[in-house]
């Protein structure tokens, strides 16, 4: 049997079937036979008026030990801090790192990520648009909000500021489920980008970008223009209601412990104000793809006023936490070469090779670019290209051939290993680690286990495919006296690795 509810001095029933029915809007239900109040019927307005409303799930359900399961007979990290959320047949996740001495008491982060799982009809031109207009709503709220979107997701929102917690998540979820843009709001952001596009900057930017791919994909500038133009608030809403449906949408909080003991109810029920129904799983996702970006005139000089050097950008394709790390693991490498390289063909010039990915960390499903660097070691230059290339070469034959240490992967484990756990330890705030939980999510239990799981031969195959099959971006910083070349051409010099 139903316990009556009990509101001040009066009594009332209600039909609990009917009253958590869903509606299209999920806002509060309340069915006209389902209550009586002192002899007449009580309404939605009351309900309203008190704040009290009424959704199919009013927080999310903790399934951290879904997540937090150690391997037999592998490492296991510890995190009793980092609490996983999720919303059942929903696409909504939430992740929450509760720090117990947090340097200051009222500054918090937050993250709002909408994870590419590929959309249909997908437009640049709306998507910039649709960037603009909530970087203005943002705007106007006083809050300080940095938007991007990468090659793994639709769009981020990182937020990190000092106003009232509730505060900025009712607002975050505003603008994400209820967005209220206007025409006014929509000219001028159509007036910003066109203004980019426009500048003397972009149009040299567009320039050199159309050489490392085929110009004749690009739209051109009066294109680019008219599509801005053309483009409807009608156009946007029904753009950003089909990435809402097909996206994976995650929250990442870094919080103060205290405040989640103190507001843990009001906390996860603002989280979900308006979330759970814009966020319902989808079975027709469409599968994104990217080709890698290829070109054979890969080889572009700039002129360098400073020390010459010379960069490698190899595309690449994440598909897992676990390449993720074999690829970081390449450019951890470089950490445990004592001795700079010499190469036979050099003239006795010894380089140091740093390597290092373009991001520091690569998310699930995004492409970039695997850059390796190399500038010469102290005093000495690089007077020849050739001779820099064959050197770079020659450092790839020394991994590809196992010729280092063999207990050098395992020294990069020991200090990744080292690294995770300080960087996620309970106490340990800083950005950085709000960065690590936004990129790993809920796979941030299991690195023990990835690290444990990659061998030298993940690194031998990588190597092969990044490497081996790809033709890198070629870039030679170098002191170019134009008088000198004596008319000698790009195209005269392009190479292939």
């Amino acid at each position: 049997m139903i316990s009556p509810i009990k509101l001040g001095n009066t009594n009332f029933s209600y039909n609990q079937a009917s009253l958590f029915e869903e509606t299209k809007d999920h806002s509060a239900y309340f069915h006209e036979e389902g209550a009586n109040l002192s002899g007449y019927k009580a309404g939605r307005a009351m309900f309203l008026r008190n704040n009290i409303t009424f959704r199919n799930l009013a927080t999310p359900i903790e399934v951290t030990d879904k997540y937090n399961k150690k391997i037999e007979g592998k490492d296991h990290l510890d995190l009793p801090n980092i609490h996983v959320y999720e919303y059942p047949d929903t696409n909504l996740q939430v992740i929450v790192n509760e720090i117990s001495d947090i340097r200051d008491k009222n500054k918090f982060q937050i993250s709002f990520s909408l994870l590419n799982n590929g959309i249909k009809n997908d437009s640049v031109t709306k998507k910039n648009i649709l960037m603009e207009l909530i970087r203005l709503s943002f705007n106007k709220n006083n809050i300080n909000a940095n938007l991007n979107e990468d090659f793994g997701t639709f769009i981020n929102i990182d937020i990190s500021n000092n106003t009232s917690e509730i505060k900025i998540i009712n607002i975050l979820n505003k603008i994400i489920t209820q967005p209220k843009f206007s025409k006014r709001d929509l000219e001028k952001c159509k007036k910003t980008l066109i203004d980019t596009i426009n500048s003397e900057k972009y149009q040299k930017e567009t320039e050199e970008f159309k050489k490392l791919v085929d110009g004749s994909l690009l739209n051109s500038k009066e294109e680019t223009i008219k599509n801005i133009q053309n483009t409807t608030l009608s156009d946007i809403y029904s753009y950003y209601s089909e990435i809402l449906k097909n996206t994976e949408a995650q929250y990442t909080v870094t919080i103060d412990k205290s405040f989640i003991d103190d507001n843990k109810n009001l906390f996860y029920s603002t989280l979900n104000s308006g979330m759970s129904n814009k966020f319902q799983k989808q079975s027709d996702k469409v599968l994104s793809s990217l080709e890698a970006i290829t070109n054979k005139e890969n080889l572009r000089f700039y002129d360098n006023d400073n020390d010459a050097y010379i960069t490698f950008h190899y595309p690449v394709k994440i598909d897992s936490d676990r390449e993720r790390l074999i690829y970081r693991y390449l450019t951890l490498l470089e950490i445990f070469w004592r001795v700079p390289y010499v190469s036979e063909d050099s003239g006795g010039k010894k380089y140091s090779l740093p390597m290092e990915l373009n991001s520091n960390d690569i998310t699930s499903n995004k492409y970039g670019f695997l850059e390796f660097k190399f500038v010469p070691k102290g005093n000495e230059k690089i007077d020849s290209t050739d001779d820099a290339i064959e050197v770079f070469k020659a450092v790839l034959g020394i991994l590809y051939g196992e010729k280092l240490a063999p207990n050098t992967l395992e020294s990069i484990k020991d200090y990744e290993k080292e690294l995770y756990n300080e960087r996620l330890n309970k106490n340990f705030d800083d950005e950085r680690t709000h960065e690590i939980l936004k990129n790993y999510r809920k796979n941030v239990f299991k690195i023990y286990e990835l690290i444990d799981d990659i061998d030298f031969e993940d690194i031998k195959r990588s190597i092969e495919y990044i490497l081996f099959e790809q033709n890198p971006i070629v870039i030679i910083n170098e002191k170019i006296n134009p008088y000198e070349v004596k008319g000698q051409t790009v195209d005269n010099n392009i190479i292939n690795c």
